[in-house]
């Protein structure tokens, strides 16, 4: 569906951003053809979810208007179940960790798929290792350690960036994974823990 907004400012609107349950879900910077983003609801859970629009002029003052929705799509969730998906990795100077969530959407048992749908909103602990003791394994406490928490975006995307990172063998792994509606299944990960040298 196409999320739109009325935005208008005396010093010109340079773009309106959009955000479900406070995930970004894009940003328009051209007014052409009017303020909006398409959404699809298929990555929300079916019920109530918050739509706030954020305009932003061209001297960077902002104002934001949010309302509320309810979703139903109308089938999947056949189970309430949700799990890491993929953990993934971007390194140059700095070391980007990127965990992608999804739900159980079809209710397989064979686990997460492609095809399963990715979820917004969820809150992520992601626990990321380097060896540094000398000894086999991760572990906090005597190798180096660092913890991120944020959210999901509406790609069911949450990305932990770790700057000036050192060469070494690295680990990433969520400890925590809550939502609203669903509830964290390890059993269902696909990649976590997960490991990457750079």
């Amino acid at each position: 569906m196409t999320v739109a907004a009325d935005a208008a400012d005396d010093n010109g609107v340079a773009q309106v951003e959009f955000f479900v349950d406070g995930a970004s879900l894009g940003v328009d910077t051209d007014a052409s053809d009017g303020w909006s983003v398409a959404w699809d609801t298929t990555t929300a859970a079916d019920g109530g979810h918050t739509v706030t629009a954020t305009a932003t002029d061209s001297a960077g003052q902002t104002a934001s208007h949010t309302i509320s929705v309810t979703v139903s799509n109308g089938g999947g969730g056949a189970t309430t179940s949700m799990g890491v998906f993929s953990i993934t990795w971007a390194a140059s100077r700095h070391l980007d960790v990127t965990v992608n969530v999804r739900r159980n959407s079809d209710g397989s048992a064979d686990g997460l798929t492609s095809g399963d749908a990715v979820v917004s909103g969820a809150t992520v602990t992601l626990e990321l290792v380097r060896e540094s003791d000398g000894s086999p394994g991760f572990t906090c406490g005597s190798d180096q350690c660092w913890t991120f928490t944020g959210n999901t975006d509406s790609s069911g995307n949450f990305r932990g960036k770790l700057l000036h990172a050192p060469s070494g063998s690295y680990q990433a792994r969520v400890t925590g994974l809550t939502h609203g509606t669903y509830t964290w299944d390890p059993a269902l990960d696909q990649d976590n823990p997960d490991t990457f040298t750079k």
